[in-house]
């Protein structure tokens, strides 16, 4: 191990050592539950932590999110006074209901119904508290209880407008508008995100803040937040600020007193960043154990024309295919099982029209191999207990585990086609390489596209999770290029990719 990668460990300590008690902090009394009524709804219930409770609020969470992503929200409105009630969605998180839109509405309504039936939650002082989807759910439950106030942090599409197609406006308009209804968008949403809101305010009957307004349950108003983005909103202290005044008001509580909810953002991203400066060490580390770095055998690499006309091709084709068929259908995620099947046509397809190249170039050290897995899977472990302590829910439960499994057997032939297209990243080639890398990522992500616009393909959550795959890919990338830097082995690159990436299929999207 080199002395810059024990120093950038130590520092990994010391980021990690800094970051609990900022998170640990701001978590109070909790508690987990399943409500099986109707549904089985996985439930954690934060208790107020104010001097008392003033009330309650039911949290519901986005399409690919869970109540984890929540959390940080859930633990504002606790910090007020309110019991606070974060669910599980179908199909997310640990519900292992199967999704879909009807569902995952079906199931929120008998959830309420539910606590409210048994006392859990007086409806008189609940706020419903809902994001994306679930923000949209929340305003259509108007129609069957009447709480306090809603509260909907970039709603989903409620009115129908013709820029979209029909698969991004699963919901339409409840019969009455919610009571004491507060908007948020963010003001690096798409412009058609803020047209939607603005319509649905015109539903409402426009804007309405005055005293008055609460007391008779008909106050409303539309909040852009400048310099936010559709998921950044959950963890803003802007939305935070409006929402406590809101509730007070709605509720009649002026005097609510709010306690600190600690810096649970902050300490969650410290984490993530000491995890990340563990990460060399711990690959060198391991590496030791192979007795030295292989050296790669040197192969004829295809040239960069070559590579972007190949993967152009085999993106289109993979595209083109699942519009008749879908092989991995049988996994039953939403668009994970798309984005499953792109991987192993678009990678078959490659190893073949790279098939001598591919011949030369990818010799399995089983050692290697084996280093990738064992440090994937840590990685995995590692990051997942992080990220599901305060930020979102990255573990997989049991139904996940054998997804988890076939979405990296079947994701591996593309990441070997995409080691062999990159070569081994040589000193002085490492920002061509990477600029080549994502062109590569791009192409697919564009085949992706153009099957939901072109060919109807429905799968709109690699628009919705843009981000979150290019954050993925670019991590995925580091990891794979620290392994074939240590072992030199092709094969435990593309291990450890194809390992993160079905990390990621398997835990994000939702189970269907």
């Amino acid at each position: 191990m080199k002395r810059h990668e024990r120093v950038r460990a130590l520092l990994g300590l010391v980021l990690l050592a800094a970051a609990w008690p900022l998170v640990r902090f701001a978590q109070g009394p909790a508690r987990d539950i399943v409500v099986t009524d109707i549904c089985h709804t996985p439930v954690r219930i934060l208790e107020p932590q104010a001097p008392r409770r003033i009330g309650s609020a039911v949290i519901l969470h986005g399409l690919s999110a869970s109540r984890g992503l929540m959390q940080t929200a859930g633990q504002w409105l606790a910090a007020l006074g309110l019991r606070v009630y974060l669910v599980d969605s179908p199909g997310h998180g640990d519900s292992t209901e199967p999704f879909s839109f009807s569902h995952a509405e079906q199931c929120a309504g008998d959830l309420v119904e539910s606590l409210a039936r048994s006392g859990e939650i007086h409806l008189d002082s609940t706020v419903l508290f809902g994001h994306s989807l679930g923000g949209a759910i929340a305003i259509r439950l108007a129609d069957r209880f009447p709480t306090a106030a809603t509260i909907a942090v970039s709603p989903a599409p409620l009115v129908r407008l013709e820029k979209l197609p029909p698969e991004m406006q699963p919901y339409a308009l409840p019969r009455r508008m919610p009571v004491n209804l507060l908007v948020f968008v963010g003001g690096w949403e798409p412009a058609i995100s803020a047209e939607a809101d603005q319509a649905l305010m015109r539903a409402a009957g426009g804007e309405r803040l005055q005293r008055e307004d609460f007391r008779q349950r008909r106050a409303a108003k539309l909040v852009v937040i400048r310099m936010a983005t559709h998921t950044s909103l959950l963890f803003d202290r802007r939305v935070k600020d409006w929402s406590v005044d809101w509730i007070r008001s709605a509720l009649n509580e002026p005097s609510a007193v709010s306690v600190s909810a600690g810096s649970p953002v902050a300490g969650g991203l410290l984490g993530l960043a000491g995890l990340l400066l563990l990460f060399p060490a711990a690959a060198s580390g391991l590496s030791s154990l192979l007795g030295g770095r292989a050296t790669e055998q040197a192969s004829a690499f295809p040239t960069t024309g070559k590579v972007l006309a190949l993967w152009a091709a085999a993106s289109l084709s993979a595209v083109s295919l699942q519009r008749f068929w879908v092989p991995l259908k049988g996994l039953r995620l939403l668009t994970g099982d798309y984005l499953a099947s792109f991987f192993l046509l678009s990678g078959g397809l490659l190893l073949v029209l790279l098939w001598k190249e591919a011949r030369a170039g990818i010799h399995w050290d089983a050692r290697a191999v084996v280093l990738a897995c064992a440090l994937s899977l840590a990685t995995v472990l590692a990051f997942g207990a992080w990220l599901t302590w305060q930020l979102t829910d990255a573990w997989m439960n049991a139904a996940r585990c054998w997804r988890f499994v076939a979405a990296t057997l079947v994701c591996l032939p593309y990441f070997l086609a995409e080691e062999l297209a990159l070569g081994p990243p040589a000193a002085g080639k490492r920002r061509g390489r990477f600029a080549l890398f994502l062109v590569l990522r791009l192409e697919l992500w564009l085949a992706l596209l153009l099957a939901l616009y072109a060919f109807r393909s429905r799968q709109i959550l690699v628009v919705l999770l843009a981000i979150y795959l290019l954050l993925v890919c670019v991590a995925q990338r580091g990891a794979s290029d620290a392994v074939r830097r240590r072992t030199g082995s092709l094969a435990a690159a593309a291990m450890i990719g194809a390992i993160l990436t079905g990390w990621f299929i398997a835990a994000v999207f939702p189970l269907t």
